[in-house]
């Protein structure tokens, strides 16, 4: 169910911030974080998320693949 996902990513997220960041993020409402990213990618929840969390939360997983025609 999505909800695990949800809750997971919030779980991470939070980990990957500093505990006074993380106070700060945990007080939002879903208004507010349900918003276009470009509004908010200079606040410190955003620009202070660990790289470690960064490279969890943001990875994808994709294919690039050929169609081989016969010979």
């Amino acid at each position: 169910m999505p909800i695990f996902a949800l809750t997971w990513i919030l779980q991470s997220y939070l980990r990957g911030l500093p505990p006074d960041i993380a106070d700060e993020f945990k007080k939002m409402s879903v208004e507010q974080l349900a918003v276009d990213p470009w509004g908010v990618i200079d606040r410190p929840f955003v620009q202070s998320l660990s790289p470690r969390a960064t490279t969890e939360l943001a990875a994808t997983n994709f294919i690039i693949a050929v169609k081989r025609l016969p010979s």
